[in-house]
């Protein structure tokens, strides 16, 4: 039987209430010059080693509402908190929420402002697992801010990885990889809205977007090997036809639709997928992977990746992100090596660390013929919420989900068995109702001298996509294409459903 090698259980939140919930005046002269507002001065601390955290604070007043104070800069409803911030705000009762990251707890409380209120707070922040000791780097591929903010964002969440998304009508000016403090950005990475595809330059020559206005462009971008192309969303209409002109290098299976308090609905281009099926903000998420997992049931061995589109989604940044796993210090191209050979963990929350036979992801086992291959799994997680069960998936669907309860240091988990070539990974979900707070390691393979079988029902989904697609969209226009800024030909899409038929 397999065992989890070991389980840090940190989602129990702290929480923190300033002053008994009450921040009174320290004078009442100065009371009587602020009737209608008070000044708190915040900083945040490892809990540790006492060092001055980069953090952000997400402020609600008496309603829910997020609040927005003057002179301190923030996004959709985030606060930046760097060094000691000064918030002035008017008198009434607030709520808040520091995060410094996925890798330490997150600090909540509420507070009452009084009139001509001034007061000064040190919130200790207590790390629940330092990954890059480990040798795991987290990066966020989709990352919508501009760079002046970059290295600022990058630290409040912890990461050592950033590409910094253009628009379709955009135009990169600057193909140079920067890194300051370990970390390292991008600004050379491209998107069509329509498709949500994402290129990440990879020459010296700064991508423009607008040049990408068909298929066969993106396909001579790829050509060309100017760019790194990643699918950004696995449910668009599209990504059949993207798969079989092997158009890309990973698949984004944590988007900018997952965000941290609800699950969107499938927009416009999307393939919808069944409700009764998929239903609730969950079943958007386990949508995006079964698609995925489709994939590679094909025999198309991509590796998962995650972005938080923060900047333009209402995701803070590296909300989703993927951890690559590497030997000794991050470097930009050692991470993208790592990448594509698929060692990584994709999260939005619980910080997932697998081994099977004490390897990592992205390894291969060799069967024999005519035996059965065992394969034990062990794991370290540490979350910042309640877990509410371990998947472990064989071949795109789940042999069984592990309950954990609040207690549990060690669960008996199942042995995984293959007598044929497949692949297998350990996918871990929080107990969250709202959106859909997981995380999933990269596919581990098992090859038993013919490479990694095709299966027909994947194949079939894939096909099925086309017709459906080939219904909606093929019109009777000059150029005999389909509609939208990315757009392809009938011979494009024959050649996709070509394909799929030699793969039928």
């Amino acid at each position: 039987m397999l065992h989890v090698r070991r389980i840090r259980l940190g989602h129990k939140i702290l929480i923190v209430c300033l002053l008994a919930c009450l921040i009174a005046p320290c004078s009442s002269t100065w009371a009587q010059r602020h009737p209608r507002s008070g000044t708190l001065q915040l900083e945040a601390v490892d809990a540790a080693t006492d060092q001055s955290l980069t953090g952000l604070i997400f402020l609600k007043d008496g309603q829910g509402r997020p609040v927005k104070p003057r002179r301190v800069r923030g996004w959709h409803d985030y606060l930046l908190l760097t060094g000691q911030a000064r918030i002035r705000l008017p008198v009434g009762n607030y709520s808040f929420e520091l995060d410094c990251g996925l890798e330490y707890a997150p600090r909540k409380g509420q507070f009452s402002m009084q009139p001509g209120a001034r007061d000064r707070r040190v919130l200790s922040m207590r790390r629940i697992a330092n990954l890059a000791e480990e040798g795991w780097f987290a990066g966020d591929i989709d990352f919508r801010h501009r760079e002046r903010d970059a290295l600022t964002l990058m630290k409040a969440a912890g990461l050592h990885i950033a590409c910094l998304t253009l628009s379709a009508s955009s135009r990169a000016t600057d193909a140079t990889v920067r890194s300051e403090e370990h970390r390292y950005w991008q600004t050379n990475v491209v998107t069509d809205e329509d498709t949500s595809l994402l290129a990440i330059g990879l020459a010296d020559e700064p991508l423009d977007a607008s040049s990408l206005s068909t298929f066969a462009d993106w396909r001579m971008l790829k050509k060309g090997g100017k760019a790194r192309i990643i699918a950004g969303a696995p449910d668009h209409e599209h990504f059949p036809i993207w798969l079989a002109h092997g158009l890309l290098d990973a698949v984004q299976v944590a988007n900018a639709s997952l965000t941290r308090d609800s699950a969107k609905p499938a927009q416009t281009g999307t393939r919808p997928r069944d409700e009764q099926l998929y239903p609730g903000p969950h079943g958007h998420g386990r949508w995006l992977h079964d698609i995925f997992f489709h994939a590679l049931n094909c025999g198309l061995a991509l590796p998962p990746v995650a972005g938080s589109g923060a900047g333009k989604s209402l995701n803070p940044p590296g909300y989703h992100r993927v951890y690559a796993q590497l030997e000794g210090e991050c470097e930009w191209d050692k991470w993208w090596r790592s990448v594509e050979a698929g060692r990584t963990v994709v999260t939005n929350g619980p910080l997932l660390r697998p081994l099977a036979e004490g390897f990592g992801p992205g390894h291969t086992f060799q069967g024999i013929p005519g035996e059965t291959l065992r394969i034990q799994v062990s794991l370290d997680l540490a979350t910042r919420d309640k877990i509410a069960y371990i998947d472990f998936i064989q071949n795109g669907s789940v042999v069984r989900s592990v309950r954990l309860d609040d207690e549990a240091t060690e669960n008996t988990l199942p042995e995984l068995e293959f007598s044929a070539g497949g692949w297998f990974l350990v996918r871990v979900v929080a107990e969250v109702e709202e959106t859909y707070r997981f995380a999933m390691s990269a596919p581990f393979f098992v090859d038993f001298g013919q490479g990694l079988p095709v299966r027909r029902k994947s194949v079939e989904f894939f096909r099925q996509a086309l017709d459906d697609l080939a219904a909606r969209e093929l019109d009777s226009s000059k150029d005999g294409g389909m509609r939208g800024a990315s757009q392809v030909s009938r011979e494009e899409w024959q050649a996709a459903m070509d394909f799929w038929n030699a793969r039928w």
